[in-house]
């Protein structure tokens, strides 16, 4: 867990999401997807549940090559990322990511921040 400052002096906290967090990311998630049409995914393709979201946020916590990354204003989350690295041998050193910053936190640096930190680790793993 890191605290960054954003361009408008607020601070927030970067960090795991824990299968605790699971009932706030489909919140978070259940936004962002009804708030943009930049995402692939549509609120009603959107079904998650508490628990299966719980199962993978372990899941990919518990990879090796893989990383999630939540952006914690006040103990609500702002901003998510996520980096699914690939099984196959010869391609684990590639993946999928994808990242989101609620509209109310956009331009802040919240999103350069995860991109950096997701690069960071990249680069060590």
């Amino acid at each position: 867990m890191n605290s960054y400052l954003a361009k408008d002096g607020r601070t927030f906290i970067l960090r795991q999401p824990t299968a605790s967090d699971a009932a706030q990311l489909i919140a978070y998630s259940k936004h962002v997807f009804a708030t943009t049409d930049q995402l692939l995914t549509t609120t009603e393709e959107y079904t998650m549940t508490e628990e299966a979201e719980a199962s993978w946020i372990n899941s990919i916590n518990n990879s090796p090559n893989s990383l999630l990354l939540i952006a914690d204003f006040e103990q609500s989350i702002v901003g998510f990322l996520f980096f699914i690295g690939n099984t196959k041998r010869k391609t684990r050193h590639t993946g999928e990511f994808g990242m989101s910053v609620h509209q109310d936190y956009r331009r802040l640096g919240l999103g350069q921040t995860l991109l950096k930190t997701l690069l960071d680790w990249a680069s060590k793993n």
